[in-house]
């Protein structure tokens, strides 16, 4: 993780269903957010600043794409 947010730029993460990618964006985020204390003895805890970063999380898990894909079918169908 340490290599990723000090060298890294554009990262596409792509993993089987339940290997840890919520869990790891979560750590992540934390990180960005500067919560230095929840990685207290761990490798990264005396590598990295911990400056705060604004942090947007967007999530598509609870959507309701059934309706989505209707209402833009419905749309193709109009034009």
């Amino acid at each position: 993780m340490h290599k990723l947010v000090t060298h890294g730029k554009y990262y596409f993460l792509s993993r089987l269903r339940r290997f840890g990618k919520s869990l790891f964006l979560d750590t992540l985020a934390e990180t960005f957010l500067g919560n230095k204390e929840l990685f207290k003895g761990l490798y990264i805890y005396d590598k990295y600043d911990f400056n705060p970063y604004p942090v947007i999380k967007i999530s598509f898990g609870n959507g309701d794409y059934v309706k989505v894909e209707q209402y833009c079918l419905g749309e193709v169908l109009f034009i």
